[in-house]
């Protein structure tokens, strides 16, 4: 189910699968067992649509799987849900912004006493990893959240080769990309489609297309763009040294998968975290998958977590 909630003073998208029509509140809840993705940037929870039903189904619908959109990525189809201008509020729209406004949506919509199990994508698992601190410290006495850390960048993000691309888009050519996006914006209908459809080349996918589709038409609204565009370069300087001292404390509780050909996180920060946080669980991927993974692989990606998940949750099985 899709609703808008209002998060830190802003409505965000929210997908569920478990509540039924229910509204998302802490009392809405039967079962404890939470899922929670947190988007890369972009940061629309559409693009997980897929994702996140192949894992609700393939656990036989036990658990409560939800995701949020960050912040102003997200207004609704009729651009109906606009949130607040980047210049009056730019700090909610930075790293450090969303982080909070993940912290807020835990405080106000997710009960005590939840086991929860975070799914991080790209810029997602860093904010999974404060998220966990957060539960931490905030619910001594909750079961311990574990994180799945999916192509995570969470270290030095403005040396990888990705990284050091994007900061000419995100210096002086920033404004122009904005302004482009506006072209694109406002084609017809029927050509975006078409070219969502030629992007993804898997014609079988239907739901995939429809899901990711409507994301990527979101992403080139302009106001949406801006704000994506500006949280990138707020990650470029704010994501550095590995933050070692905070995986090891939750390293038991935490996976990390990490593509082998991968320009945001290279094979060496798997190396790294491998070496930095013993007995964490780091994999390569064996599979080719990209770091966009939910644009061609969400639902292969779901199975790889369920595989992870009937190991570390087994009782959701029996």
């Amino acid at each position: 189910m899709e609703q808008f909630i209002s998060v830190s003073g802003v409505k965000t998208r929210a997908i569920t699968h478990g509540l039924g029509k229910q509204a998302l509140t802490k009392e809405s809840f039967g079962k404890k067992d939470i899922i929670i993705i947190i988007p890369g940037n972009p940061g629309l929870i559409g693009f997980y649509e897929v994702f996140m039903l192949k894992i609700f189904k393939t656990l036989m619908e036990k658990v409560n799987v939800l995701g949020i959109s960050h912040a102003g990525h997200d207004v609704g189809e009729k651009n109906i849900y606009n949130a607040p201008r980047l210049r009056d509020r730019p700090e909610l729209y930075t790293l450090h912004g969303q982080i909070q406004h993940k912290k807020d949506f835990l405080d106000e919509y997710i009960p005590h006493g939840s086991r929860i199990c975070f799914i991080g994508h790209s810029i997602g698992s860093k904010v999974v990893v404060e998220l966990m601190s957060h539960l931490d410290q905030t619910r001594p006495n909750d079961p311990k959240p574990c994180g799945y850390l999916l192509f995570p960048t969470i270290e030095r993000m403005a040396e990888t080769p990705q990284g050091q691309r994007l900061r000419m888009l995100l210096g002086p050519f920033r404004t122009p990309a904005v302004y482009a996006s506006y072209m694109v914006y406002f084609l017809p209908e029927f050509v975006k489609n078409a070219l969502v459809s030629w992007y993804i080349s898997q014609p079988e996918k239907e739901d995939l297309i429809s899901s990711v589709g409507q994301a990527l038409k979101t992403v080139v609204n302009p106001n949406v763009l801006e704000k994506s565009l500006y949280m990138a370069n707020d990650e470029l300087a704010v994501v550095r040294e590995l933050d070692v001292k905070s995986l090891i404390r939750h390293g038991d509780r935490i996976r990390a998968y990490y593509g082998t050909n991968d320009h945001w996180c290279p094979v060496e920060h798997h190396t790294n975290i491998v070496q930095s946080v013993p007995g964490l669980k780091a994999q390569l991927c064996e599979k080719g998958y990209a770091h966009a993974f939910v644009l061609k692989n969400s639902e292969e990606m779901a199975e790889q977590v369920c595989a992870w998940l009937q190991e570390d949750f087994s009782d959701l099985f029996s």
